[in-house]
């Protein structure tokens, strides 16, 4: 991962899959380390909290919590709900319309996670699949 941080200085980098093992066999705690301390992009950079076993809701600019994460509450941190339209997290080539999540609660939910995060900035990312 230093190589591609030293070759594309990305301003996010999101990481996944922290249920596979801790922090130690991922060598999280190093990488971090030097991602904050001496990489190029240390003074911008913004990472989530999937870094391994116990790490949710403890370290990260964002906290991403567990999928589908909706603490309903203002959170003093900032922090994202992981969440699909349907109850899949893969591409279905045969999705039937009434498993997907209606339009008023898709806009709900969405102003539901803003007006939790209220004065930070919210980020809303939508992936189309045609």
């Amino acid at each position: 991962m230093k190589e591609l941080i030293n070759k594309y200085q990305p301003h996010v980098l999101w990481v996944d899959g922290d249920w596979q093992s801790y922090p130690s066999y991922w060598g999280s705690q190093d990488f971090l380390a030097w991602l904050y301390n001496e990489s190029p992009i240390r003074k911008h950079i913004v990472t989530n909290d999937r870094w391994g076993i116990g790490c949710r809701l403890n370290h990260g600019d964002v906290y991403s919590g567990p999928d589908r994460f909706d603490p309903g509450t203002l959170q003093a941190h900032k922090w994202e709900n992981a969440m699909t339209i349907d109850s899949s997290w893969g591409y279905r080539r045969n999705i039937n319309r009434q498993d997907l999540m209606s339009m008023h609660g898709l806009i709900t939910k969405v102003i539901r996670s803003s007006v939790a995060i209220r004065h930070t900035k919210a980020v809303i990312h939508f992936l189309v699949v045609c």
